[in-house]
């Protein structure tokens, strides 16, 4: 059934692409392309962590249905704070030309990291955002609201 339903929205991955462990990945993958989805702790007790961020990291490069990749950056941009790969791929995921709804995915979890990550992501998002005035009247709002001061400062 999850094959199936993987196989309609276009998630399906050939086999050597799939992180090592298929099953997690095939739950993380039907969990974050569901049309409801409230938070990211189904997809984290999906399996071992390692596993998961491998196939949330996946699934943001696919397409299809288009809030899958949108919820994977998400649940990408929580683990970040205790995870390095995780962080990296957040950092990647800010940095794409062409994805600034990664961009604005990231900075919506900006309240939920410790505040000297949520300032270095913080910065980042600010300075992808300055080419773009849509990006920029998006996210200006979320780092002018956050909670930790020094995210508030990279408006300065």
């Amino acid at each position: 059934m999850i094959v199936l339903l993987l196989s309609m929205v276009g998630l399906a991955a050939e086999p050597e692409s799939l992180p090592a462990d298929d099953a997690v990945a095939t739950r993380v993958t039907a969990i974050v392309a569901a049309r409801h989805m409230d938070s990211c702790d189904g997809v984290f007790a999906a399996g071992d962590s390692g596993d998961v961020r491998d196939a949330l990291v996946q699934i943001t490069e696919h397409q299809a249905p288009p809030w899958a990749p949108m919820r994977a950056a998400s649940c990408l941009a929580e683990l970040a704070p205790s995870d390095a790969v995780a962080l990296t791929q957040t950092r990647r995921l800010i940095a794409l030309p062409d994805q600034p709804g990664f961009t604005l995915a990231v900075a919506e979890k900006l309240d939920r990291m410790p505040a000297e990550l949520a300032t270095d992501l913080g910065r980042a998002i600010w300075q992808r955002s300055a080419a773009e005035p849509r990006l920029v009247r998006r996210v200006q709002p979320l780092l002018r609201s956050s909670q930790h001061a020094a995210v508030r400062a990279v408006l300065d």
